[in-house]
């Protein structure tokens, strides 16, 4: 700590003061003290007071002042926290307050959300339900045909194991001719 040239002429003042003063105390005869002797204390006391109020009050009255500022600072931190807390406590009510609003909307999007997966689940069931329904006619058309020509062919079977039998019977070679001619007949016809 720097002392200016007024603080160090007044620690000199106070130094000499209580030597001076120290040295009447010990001179004295042992008698009580009187007015003047009491004086000379109370004055260094007082010159004691002033100098160090001269050295101490710049250093104090920059530590006051850095200590006020920090205060200030933490105050206004403190203002600005409670300032932010206020605005979210006010938003928190605000969203508590709609909050009904808010559920009662998000139910009727979840519903109409629902009905649309509904139908959309519906339509393509029906739509399956018809390609199977497709699938299904398709295969039992194509069995139906199979059974069809199975049974024609059967029946076909059936029939010339029939007529051979009964031209094996019947036939002979007379009446073999005619049938061999127009056979013979109809393949003229063709070529």
């Amino acid at each position: 700590m720097k002392l200016n040239r007024c603080s160090k002429k007044a620690l000199l003042g106070t130094l000499a003061s209580l030597f001076i003063a120290s040295d009447l105390f010990a001179a004295g005869d042992g008698h009580a003290p009187g007015v003047s002797t009491l004086l000379l204390p109370v004055f260094n006391f007082a010159l004691y007071l002033v100098l160090m109020f001269l050295i101490l009050k710049g250093p104090i009255s920059t530590l006051l002042r850095a200590r006020r500022d920090n205060l200030e600072a933490h105050i206004k931190r403190a203002a600005m926290h409670w300032d932010q807390a206020r605005k979210q406590l006010l938003e928190v009510q605000r969203r508590f307050q709609t909050l009904d609003g808010d559920i009662k909307e998000l139910s009727e999007r979840i519903a109409i959300e629902a009905k649309k997966e509904g139908e959309t689940l519906v339509a393509d069931a029906k739509e399956h339900a018809l390609m199977t329904i497709k699938r299904a006619n398709e295969g039992a058309l194509a069995e139906r045909k199979t059974a069809e020509n199975q049974v024609r062919a059967e029946l076909a079977q059936a029939v010339l194991k029939l007529a051979s039998e009964k031209l094996t019977k019947d036939m002979n070679q007379d009446t073999d001719r005619p049938l061999r001619e127009r056979a013979l007949d109809g393949i003229r016809a063709l070529g």
